[in-house]
């Protein structure tokens, strides 16, 4: 019984690996987009969100050799930054609530379902904080640019696969 223990730690933690490249490669590439977009004038995009996303993944690499743990905690991380960075991006014209959503499964998965209610719990939070400061008018709405076009078309259809690949 001990073998199969190990094993499936190790399938587990191959598992996180995987998803984790994933979301590392694909989140680079529409937070890249994004903020190329944002230099040129033509949304104004939060650019700390690329430099937090940095450092995480910098972070991941340095503990990617101990445990399981904190990596796990800091992809849930990744995941509720890129909800808020949607949010930011375009109100309920992103795909946040989705982040949110795959926050709570990621949690529920890695930790323990008494931990997946409290993020559950963050992530309502956050919705009603950022309505409240839309609908206050704290924060306001960029531009957003055609929804027909190719810059959000690519940056969602990132974010889509994101979450597909982390569900999945």
């Amino acid at each position: 019984q001990e073998d199969w223990t190990i094993w499936l730690k190790v399938q587990r933690r191959r598992a996180i690996t995987i998803i984790l490249g994933i979301v590392a490669t694909l989140g680079l590439f529409g937070l890249g987009l994004s903020f190329i977009t944002m230099l040129q004038g033509k949304s104004i995009n939060f650019p700390a969100y690329l430099i937090v996303y940095i450092a995480i993944i910098a972070l991941i690499g340095f503990s990617m050799r101990t445990s399981e743990k904190p990596v796990s905690w800091a992809l849930m991380l990744i995941m509720f930054l890129f909800g808020m960075f949607s949010f930011h991006s375009g109100w309920l014209a992103s795909g946040g609530r989705l982040f949110l959503v795959v926050t709570v499964v990621l949690a529920a998965l890695f930790s323990t379902p008494s931990s997946a209610l409290i993020v559950a719990g963050l992530s309502l939070l956050t919705y009603i904080g950022y309505a409240l400061a839309y609908g206050s008018g704290l924060l306001a709405l960029p531009n957003l640019p055609s929804p027909i076009s190719f810059t959000p078309m690519f940056i969602e259809g990132v974010g889509f696969a994101i979450t597909l690949s982390v569900v999945a």
